[in-house]
């Protein structure tokens, strides 16, 4: 922890909407240049101000001009098929990206504002629809994980049968399709 005065800190604290870029810390494989945008979450489960580490970059967008959903989501878009990587150096152990060339020399073509919103909606949805379902998954994946250790591993069901208790067993473990379970009826209408 380091302490920064009051007046530094309000200009470098990261606030909701700003893009942090790595700028330090990359490999060969996985390149500097990689984003991440900051959301009303972080900030709330902070006990402190957060300030940007000294291996990345606060990217502050003038909210008239550019979304900031949508530029997390164009740099992104530039960084997965490596077209950052130009700006990603590696003299020594550490590799570095090259911020202030990137700033200068990498065209960003941005939509007009109202379509940045658009896009960024959707892109934004799509991302937490994944990550509702993978949140999801990790809930099944324990409930499967517990649910195959008590019936497998502890023999759950047939221990609680021996002991006199219910098996927990439902009666019928495969359910059958609803039309296996129907009776015949008379359709109850006269022949005319």
């Amino acid at each position: 922890m380091r302490y920064i005065r009051s007046d530094i800190l309000e200009r470098k604290r990261i606030r909701p909407g700003d893009t942090l870029i790595e700028a330090a810390g990359g490999t060969k494989d996985q390149p500097t240049g990689r984003t991440v945008l900051i959301k009303n979450k972080l900030l709330e489960d902070a006990s402190h101000p957060l300030v940007c580490a000294s291996f990345s970059r606060l990217l502050r967008p003038n909210v008239s001009e550019v979304d900031p959903n949508f530029l997390f989501w164009k740099l992104q878009d530039e960084y997965a098929p490596r077209r950052m990587l130009p700006y990603h150096i590696q003299h020594t152990g550490v590799a570095r990206f090259q911020y202030t060339q990137f700033a200068e020399n990498f065209p960003l073509y941005l939509p007009t504002i109202s379509i940045q919103r658009s896009i960024a909606a959707v892109l934004s949805a799509l991302d937490d629809k994944i990550e509702l379902n993978r949140r999801m998954n990790e809930t099944l994946e324990a409930s499967a994980r517990a649910l195959f250790r008590d019936w497998f591993v502890d023999f759950g069901p047939t221990r609680a049968k021996a002991e006199g208790r219910p098996a927990y067993l439902a009666p019928d473990p495969v359910p059958r399709p609803p039309w296996q379970r129907w009776r015949p009826r008379g359709v109850g209408m006269g022949a005319t």
